[in-house]
């Protein structure tokens, strides 16, 4: 694999992303990946892009309900450390 080919997997993405208007943010979690986070109605899409230019994808799709803020307390309480 050539020094180019990890940096192109990543720009490779994004410029996927772009020609598409797909929104999208980057992070870093580890220092081993960049974590592309995609979003269209109804998903969310996670594109995890390693150093060596593989590329792993999980896809979060909603049900389409909406919840009113009430709710809101309840899943914090659910998820606190």
């Amino acid at each position: 694999m050539s020094d180019t080919q990890p940096k192109n997997a990543i720009f490779s993405v994004l410029k996927q992303l772009e020609g598409a208007h797909i929104f999208f943010q980057l992070g870093r979690f580890d220092s081993e990946s960049i974590m592309v986070t995609a979003v269209v109605p109804g998903e969310r899409w996670e594109i995890q892009v390693f150093e060596d230019g593989k590329t792993e994808i999980e896809i979060f799709k909603s049900s389409g309900e909406i919840l009113s803020a009430e709710i809101l307390q309840k899943i914090i309480e659910r998820h606190r450390d």
